[in-house]
């Protein structure tokens, strides 16, 4: 889980670096990882960049990048909300591995 994790934030971050405009002071980037319940997580990452155009669906969405934010979330079987507030919204909610208890 820690592996599409680390690639999705590299690939959120390299977004918000690309994207957010130089003339822009004051950057921001914020990852919050949360337990929601036993077993279940919320990874949130928000810049304050531009954001996406409206229309964008990040499986079908015409940038790699994108694309592998959405690949990964289903690999760790997750899902990936973006929606804008004042930036770049991206929740993602999934499960945890099973812990295994040495014997």
């Amino acid at each position: 889980t820690a592996i599409p994790l680390g690639l999705i934030v590299n690939e959120l971050l390299t977004n918000s670096y690309k994207y957010i405009p130089l003339s822009q002071q004051n950057k921001k980037v914020e990852i919050t990882l949360r337990t929601l319940s036993e077993g279940s997580f919320e990874l949130i990452y928000r810049d304050n960049g531009p954001g996406l155009p409206t229309h964008v669906n990040l499986a079908n969405s015409p940038t790699l990048g994108l694309r592998l934010v959405s690949g990964l979330s289903q690999q760790i079987k997750g899902k990936v909300i973006y929606h804008f507030h004042n930036g770049s919204v991206f929740t993602i909610r999934f499960q945890g591995k099973k812990e295994k208890r040495a014997k």
